[in-house]
């Protein structure tokens, strides 16, 4: 049997090779190695995806100031959390990691995956619609 082990961490603060190592070694746990591997790496991502979809972001929020997001580009942002955060008015001082997976939790049903504004979550489905779907 095979499948597709996607990894989707945060690893900002992190060095690649420290991430890679890692992944490596979580495989190697493994009690059945599989045949393929698919591992992709989220990098402040979520909440790009989240900003890409402005509707998704409404539909969980509807209180959001859309103009604080509109126009942003959003897999070429540094900080998306925090614009994110500021949409929803709360001060980035104050979000926690509570917060972040409340976010998750409400906006990701809404994300558009047929379709996904965001190239970077494009290539997420695409890599794992991939494997899931080999033979």
């Amino acid at each position: 049997m095979e499948f597709a082990l996607p990894a989707v961490r945060n690893v900002l603060t992190r060095h690649f090779g420290l991430v890679e190592n890692e992944q490596f070694a979580m495989l190697a746990r493994l009690p059945r190695r599989p045949r393929r591997v698919l591992f992709r790496l989220a990098i402040e991502e979520t909440e790009s995806w989240f900003i890409a979809d402005l509707e998704a972001v409404v539909k969980a929020y509807p209180k959001a100031k859309q103009q604080k997001l509109r126009g942003i580009v959003a897999d070429d942002i540094v900080g998306a959390w925090e614009k994110l955060a500021d949409a929803l008015n709360i001060k980035p001082s104050e979000v926690t990691g509570a917060d972040k997976y409340a976010w998750a939790e409400r906006i990701s049903p809404h994300l558009n995956l047929k379709e996904p504004h965001s190239p970077s979550l494009g290539k997420f489905i695409a890599g794992i619609s991939r494997e899931v779907s080999r033979p």
